[in-house]
């Protein structure tokens, strides 16, 4: 299975969250609360999967992934490039293994 690790990045404000993905810059969404956050942040991202996936992307639109440390302040999602769904690597049992590409555009 090909993963996509993706790693989003909240930010405070007034009224909740805006949050960022930093390897995705179209991928951007907001929420009142951290799990509203993570929840619309699959979703925005499992959108532009399927874009990707029905070749409606330019090549400009295409994350860029970089690896990034932890930090207080992000999060990390990760998808199934093939169906373009979000994995719940905690779901997963440990005997299947992944394969992480680094650039999405190698997956073409």
């Amino acid at each position: 299975m090909d993963t996509l690790t993706l790693t989003y990045k909240l930010i405070p404000e007034e009224k909740g969250f805006s949050v960022v993905c930093m390897d995705w810059d179209c991928a951007y969404t907001q929420g009142k609360t951290i799990e509203e956050c993570r929840k619309n942040a699959i979703e925005v991202t499992e959108l532009l999967l399927e874009s990707f996936l029905n070749n409606e992307l330019s090549k400009d639109q295409l994350p860029k992934i970089t690896r990034r440390l932890a930090s207080p302040h992000t999060f990390q999602l990760s998808f199934d490039i093939a169906s373009g769904t979000y994995i719940d690597l905690h779901r997963i049992p440990a005997k299947i293994k992944f394969k992480r590409i680094s650039n999405l555009a190698s997956f073409l």
